[in-house]
């Protein structure tokens, strides 16, 4: 079976990283309105954890698409951060 002709130009470039922050979104959405239903809160760590992949995801999308060496480096510098709240998140003492 062949593949449809648009589909190789799609994931060669930047395209790939928008679907695959789409899909990030989505999927934290979704948590979050069953964590609404349950009556619980969102956790902080799915926050800090959804922003780490979606800062490293616009880095890939940033390098893919040409954008120069600070756009990738203010989006890894963005990921990092929120990669360091979600392990202070996680690491914190519970009451």
């Amino acid at each position: 079976m062949s593949e449809p002709d648009w589909l190789p130009a799609f994931f060669s470039i930047a395209h790939i990283a928008d679907l695959a922050i789409a899909v990030l979104v989505l999927e934290t959405i979704v948590l979050a309105a069953r964590a609404k239903r349950r009556g619980e809160s969102l956790p902080a760590s799915l926050v800090a954890n959804a922003l780490s992949g979606v800062f490293l995801l616009l880095a890939l999308r940033a390098a893919l698409s040409g954008a120069g060496i600070a756009m990738i480096g203010l989006w890894l510098a963005c990921g990092f951060a929120a990669h360091v709240a979600d392990i202070r998140v996680r690491l914190r003492p519970r009451d």
